[in-house]
């Protein structure tokens, strides 16, 4: 069984790189060109015929394209504006998160965002709920976690998991003092 359609297999690995088998980027498909047919979701509407290599992947985000001058496509948006906490979040609700930093900032009980941090309000509270799921695991670990697949989308404003501060003693310093 081959897992790659033969034009991708040479892109699909990194020159150097000790993991074999590394995936080349991204698929992208246009929205428009989805057909749902029973369990299975096709682009173009077109059914692989029996024995054709066909490629199968989940959706991670539904965002517009922006294409760039060199063919490169990224998702227009940010990673923190689409972090979700799965079943959790739909559990309390659509929107909940966000109503509650909005009314916070409302009340002043934050102070609202001169410049657009790594970290939004609504994803440090999802990294809060999720570090108390997660109890031995660090925050970078954590938040990894919650970005989950995002991690690896293109998007148009660059994100990337926070680093800690290292002290001269050599150890990570999680907060500043």
């Amino acid at each position: 069984m081959r897992s790659y359609l033969p034009a991708v297999v040479d892109a699909s690995r990194v020159t150097g790189s000790p993991v074999a088998g590394t995936p080349a980027g991204t698929v992208v498909v246009r929205a428009a060109g989805l057909r749902v047919q029973g369990v299975t979701v096709t682009a173009g509407g077109q059914v692989p015929s029996a024995g054709e290599l066909a490629v199968f992947c989940r959706p991670v985000v539904t965002a517009p394209a922006v294409v760039r001058r060199d063919g490169t496509v990224l998702a227009d948006g940010w990673l923190p504006d689409f972090v979700r906490l799965g079943e959790l979040e739909r559990y309390l609700g659509d929107g909940v998160i966000e109503a509650a930093v909005d009314a916070a900032l409302t009340d002043g009980r934050l102070r609202p965002r001169q410049r657009r941090r790594i970290m939004s309000y609504p994803l440090v509270i999802r990294l809060m709920i999720a570090m108390t799921l997660m109890p031995d695991a660090s925050y970078r670990e954590a938040l990894r976690g919650v970005a989950g697949l995002l991690a690896d989308i293109p998007f148009t404003r660059a994100w990337h998991v926070p680093t800690g501060k290292w002290s001269r003693t050599g150890g990570c310093r999680s907060r500043r003092r």
